[in-house]
């Protein structure tokens, strides 16, 4: 996760900063379709560094709520990686270290 919009944020304050369910999604502003295409791409053979860095700069994971994932509209802050906050998985993510905000 790179990003939690302002919404999230609320509804995390509004459960006093647990475990939230049901109410927020994964959004991936670059869909995966897109990179996938220009890694499988005919007309390119990537080196696993080029491979690495496109899916390093496309592969950006925000945390909104359903309703903002309907009308893709949200205000977005960054989250720092080193917090460890929230951890990808394959589908959905896990919470990371409890932190105070």
């Amino acid at each position: 996760m790179v990003a939690i919009s302002h919404e999230a944020v609320v509804t995390y304050e509004k459960n006093r900063y647990e475990k939230v369910t049901h109410k927020l999604q994964r959004h991936h502003p670059i869909a995966f379709a897109r990179t996938a295409d220009e890694m499988l791409s005919d007309k390119k053979n990537l080196t696993f560094s080029e491979w690495f860095s496109l899916i390093k700069e496309t592969e950006e994971v925000h945390l909104i709520t359903k309703e903002e994932h309907k009308s893709l509209n949200y205000t977005q802050y960054p989250i720092p990686s080193h917090l460890k906050l929230f951890k990808n998985q394959y589908i959905g993510w896990k919470y990371g270290e409890k932190k105070n905000f």
